[in-house]
């Protein structure tokens, strides 16, 4: 596996705990300032981990390749997932307006997590559809 394969395989995994985690803790919440602490927390550990996760992968995948971690399918692989996860993310945020727009009472709580789970939804696409093209093949 390249060295993006690997990667999007690890924060595709991280992101699904992370989120997994926020959505337990968010679940029940009402107002914004009961879930601050979860987001804020969750957006910490989440950049953290990824960090951590691709510096752990490339200095032993670059010690081995002998300091080239690139991949000629790479970019292809990515280059189509973008539509897929756009479209995710496009979806998310008319459906956080519609809400927003159709609702009588704001709901602060309701909207910030339409628009969250529309942004984790489109990177979780964006990493399962190259994941995907690196086992079907590009085309």
């Amino acid at each position: 596996m390249s060295f993006t394969e690997v990667i999007h395989w690890g924060v595709l995994a991280i992101a699904l705990v992370v989120g997994a985690a926020y959505a337990f803790v968010a679940q029940d919440a009402t107002t914004l300032e009961e879930v601050q602490g979860a987001l804020l927390l969750g957006i910490v550990v989440l950049v953290v981990a990824v960090v951590v996760f691709a510096v752990a992968v490339a200095v032993p995948m670059a010690i081995r390749s002998k300091g080239n971690l690139a991949d000629e399918r790479d970019d292809a692989a990515e280059a189509g997932a973008v539509p897929w996860a756009f479209s995710v993310l496009v979806i998310g945020a008319t459906w956080a307006v519609t809400d927003i727009l159709t609702r009588d009472a704001p709901d602060e709580i309701r909207t910030v997590n339409i628009l969250l789970g529309s942004i984790f939804a489109a990177a979780c696409v964006g990493s399962i559809v190259t994941l995907a093209r690196y086992r079907m093949g590009i085309r």
